[in-house]
């Protein structure tokens, strides 16, 4: 295991205006809690927030529940906040299904896939007005 994987470290993307990803990369736990809720907040000031949990290869409770809170937050404000889980099999992969918090959050397999989904759903929102 690497230093970053033992750390557990954060990356965000500005993809575009309105969207933005935050990339969990290693494990993370109470610990890292804080740092992670300071880039969600950020990363969320009038964006969607993808959370990618491809390179994350561990979550606890605490960062269940600031997914959960993000989430709140941002449905509170008309915007998304979807996470990326790759479909082979790994721990998060796993803790998500069998927990069934995958049911609350809109899923997708890849980064690519969840920023389709997200140009889809404004493109659509925007012809409604």
């Amino acid at each position: 295991m690497n230093a970053e994987q033992e750390l557990g470290t954060v990356k965000i993307e500005f993809a575009t205006d309105d969207t933005s990803v935050v990339a969990l990369v290693g494990e993370h736990d109470l610990h890292s809690r804080a740092a992670l809720k300071a880039t969600l907040a950020y990363a969320a000031q009038g964006r969607n927030v993808l959370v990618d949990l491809s390179s994350c290869t561990f979550v606890d409770s605490a960062i269940i529940s600031l997914l959960l809170a993000t989430q709140r937050t941002l449905n509170a404000q008309d915007g998304r906040c979807e996470l990326i889980i790759p479909t082979q099999a790994g721990y998060v992969t796993r803790l998500f299904e069998i927990t069934g918090i995958e049911g609350l959050f809109t899923v997708h397999a890849s980064r690519a896939v969840a920023l389709e989904s997200v140009r889809s759903s404004q493109a659509a929102a925007a012809e409604a007005h």
